[in-house]
């Protein structure tokens, strides 16, 4: 299965709990996959995935 149909089945099927469905790429970040060629460090890669699992309840989500 596709992620993007993950992404659109997953959200219509949760419509009544508070749960949230977004997605995220961290870009090309130092790690021992993306070597250190990769213009971004781990910590900056991080803050969109963890600015996302702090949202509010009543903040955005994929839907």
């Amino acid at each position: 299965m596709n992620i993007e149909v993950l992404y659109f089945i997953i959200p219509c099927s949760s419509d009544d709990t508070p749960i949230k469905v977004n997605s995220a790429h961290p870009d090309w970040v130092k790690t021992d996959l993306g070597s250190d060629a990769a213009p971004m460090e781990v910590e900056d890669g991080a803050k969109t995935s963890v600015a996302l699992a702090l949202l509010e309840a009543d903040g955005p989500t994929g839907k």
